[in-house]
């Protein structure tokens, strides 16, 4: 991960602590902090405080959510074993009680490095080595054999020729929850590796160890619902989409942002878990003819993730676009706050945002265009037809196997502007994208419609549109969100 932090946003500390931050980041010189690590801290709105290692004796860790500790060997007697932490070292293993003996040990390769993660191969480095000729980058690992029992896998190393040495990436959730992270070079960071890191926060503030949580609640109240939604208020965010100029490290805050030509840009967003049940999230980003996807699993409730975070080099052509984000769970009682949309202007050679073609003369016109909730035959203005029968699904969502359904939607200009709009439909994962150009104002179309043959996997999904414009003015019905359920042998 790239980027210079600016420290002034953090408080250094020399003196006796009481103050109130989520991260207490203890280190030898709090001038020369790591960057990567705070970078991270600071996307996910946690504040941190900085303290020498020589003041641990004056600080009041009660007032902090957890603990962090880098690449570097600390003062460690006096820094509290009860409360969360998360160990970027080799030197505390045993402090800690992630292992009962030996070393936190370290390996390098004259390749990328990667881990196993749920099976995955994830690359956590973008290079094999800082500069050419230099020593190789490396990650620190918990040995197989020395582990304690209550630690739990989360990435093991990847070795290339040998079998796997012991965990890169370990958590613990006996007495208060622990994370190591073994990955340190932050200055080669992957996306992958940031998000890993995320993950080891989410788990220590109060996330659960994978594997150990499911939707095993009985839902016995009436009023326990599922229910994730994006936050449209998350920090340097417009619309809860916040981008992020990678060169400058800068974020922009403009309604209609430019992004220049070849430049790198860091897309993120924040998803809260709402309702009442540890929840697997599907994330999708659109980016004009660009997407990409993610997941986040065992979110449990009152807690949020960043996951589906992207940097995206603007290679795009010129012009004015529309970022889509989704984050769908299955039977969501509350669909309206499973989007974001963000306008931006992709400029190259010099344009800039006065040299807009448009121009408003009367602020009482707007661009708008909707999607009709109550559109004829449909649930949450998305309808459903049997391809086979005609007959329209009204009372119940469910899909059989292997056969063709319709599923269409009417959007609406109801602004002053003819309208050039870019629709897109999700389900699983499958999407697919139209356009209908030239919608004058007062008119509608149902551009958008597909058939789709039932080859997915039984079970419960969401289907999801989008309908956008350049410079919408209301962007609340621009999406919509039917959930269905698909079946087979029945």
């Amino acid at each position: 991960m790239k980027g210079v932090i600016i420290l002034l946003s953090f408080l250094i500390l020399v003196s006796v602590v009481s103050a109130s931050s989520d991260v207490a980041y203890i280190l030898k010189n709090t001038a020369k902090p790591d960057a990567g690590f705070l970078d991270v801290f600071h996307e996910m709105d946690l504040s941190v405080d900085l303290i020498d290692d020589n003041n641990i004796k004056n600080t009041n860790f009660a007032n902090y959510d957890l603990i962090f500790i880098g690449n570097e060997k600390v003062n460690s007697k006096l820094i509290p074993k009860n409360k969360p932490v998360i160990l970027a070292n080799k030197y505390l293993g045993k402090y800690f009680n992630f292992i009962d003996k030996g070393n936190i040990n370290q390996f390098a390769s004259n390749f990328p490095l990667d881990v196993f993660t749920e099976d995955t191969d994830v690359s956590v480095y973008e290079v094999s080595e800082s500069s050419p000729g230099k020593v190789n980058l490396y990650y620190y690992y918990v040995p197989t054999k020395n582990k304690k029992q209550n630690i739990e896998s989360v990435a093991t190393t990847n070795t290339k020729y040998k079998n796997e040495l012991g965990d890169v990436i370990a958590y613990s959730n006996e007495g208060t929850k622990k994370c190591f992270f073994g990955i340190v070079e932050t200055k080669y960071w992957t996306d992958d590796a940031e998000d890993l890191f995320k993950d080891c926060i989410e788990f220590v503030v109060g996330g659960a160890v994978p594997g150990n949580q499911t939707n095993n609640q009985t839902e016995t109240n009436e009023t326990m619902i599922h229910d994730v939604g994006i936050n449209k208020n998350y920090t340097n965010s417009i619309n809860g989409v916040r981008i992020q100029e990678l060169e400058n490290d800068s974020y922009l805050l403009d309604e209609v942002s430019e992004l220049v030509c070849n430049k790198k840009y860091k897309i993120d967003f924040k998803t809260e878990n709402l309702g009442d049940f540890t929840e697997n999230i599907s994330f999708l980003g659109i980016f004009g003819n660009y997407n990409w996807t993610t997941d986040k699993k065992n979110l449990i409730p009152s807690s949020f993730t960043t996951a589906g975070s992207k940097t995206i080099n603007i290679s795009f052509s010129p012009g004015n676009y529309i970022i889509n984000i989704s984050a769908v769970i299955d039977n969501d009682a509350n669909l309206g706050n499973n989007f974001a949309f963000r306008n931006v202007k992709v400029v190259c050679g010099g344009q800039n945002q006065s040299q807009q073609n448009q121009t408003q003369t009367n602020e009482t016109l707007i661009h708008d265009v909707g999607i009709v909730g109550d559109y004829t035959n449909s649930i949450n203005g998305i309808r459903i037809q049997n391809d086979e029968t005609n007959q329209y699904l009204i009372n119940d969502s469910k899909l059989t196997c292997n056969k063709k359904y319709i599923v269409s939607y009417k959007t609406m200009n109801y602004g002053n502007f003819t309208e050039n709009i870019i629709f897109t439909g999700t389900l699983a994962n499958f999407n697919w994208t139209s356009t209908k150009t030239n919608l004058t104002s007062g008119t509608s179309t149902t551009t958008g419609s597909k058939t789709i043959n039932m080859t997915f996997v039984p079970g419960n999904y969401a289907i999801n549109i989008f309908a956008n414009i350049f410079g919408d003015n209301n962007l609340s019905d621009n999406s919509a969100s039917r959930n269905v359920e698909i079946v087979c042998g029945q």
